[in-house]
């Protein structure tokens, strides 16, 4: 499904698997920003089989693009999302892993289409809530949530977020040790 915002030469798509390799320069391109580089470990190979899964409550993408000088259309801005639910508050969530548009674009309203277009897919499977994480030192991103309408849940919630990596040998030991 594609979006026209105000601008006329945007335009905002369902990520296709075709659309993986581009959206990995651009992950790269963020993790730089964010000097996470060093952590980035998706490969196009696995987002494009990621992108092929139509499960609902896999791993969605939107791309924005623009028309070029060539009269092509250059993906300069992505979003990457999932639905969850929310057991505390019984709602259906949207979970916006990443949302970035180059710098050479931003402050035309590219990010705000891409925000609106996963907000709007949200409210069409029934969820209440987007939920996201930014950065603390990112200014921009903080400023862009709060403009939105978000509101900062880290000190009223009091949460830390933990990981397990679940490799192949870590899948065995969790299961095994629940086990005992």
């Amino acid at each position: 499904m594609a979006s026209r915002s105000t601008n006329s030469s945007l335009i905002i798509e369902d990520a296709t698997p075709d659309d993986a390799g581009t959206i990995i320069d651009l992950i790269k391109e963020l993790a730089i920003y964010e000097n996470m580089l060093d952590q980035v470990k998706l490969t196009a190979a696995e987002l494009k089989a990621d992108l092929s899964d139509k499960q609902p409550w896999g791993l969605k993408a939107k791309v924005a693009k623009l028309l070029g000088t060539t009269g092509e259309r250059e993906t300069v801005g992505y979003a990457l999302y999932f639905f969850r639910f929310d057991d505390l508050q019984g709602k259906r969530t949207v979970y916006m892993e990443d949302l970035y548009v180059r710098p050479a674009v931003r402050r035309i309203g590219i990010g705000m289409t891409l925000w609106r277009s996963v907000a709007q897919h949200g409210l069409e499977e029934r969820c209440t809530q987007l939920q996201f994480a930014v950065l603390e030192w990112n200014k921009l991103g903080t400023d862009f949530y709060k403009k939105v309408g978000a509101f900062d849940r880290t000190l009223s919630y009091g949460v830390r977020l933990y990981r397990n990596n679940l490799t192949k040998t870590e899948r065995k030991k969790a299961v095994l040790s629940a086990l005992i």
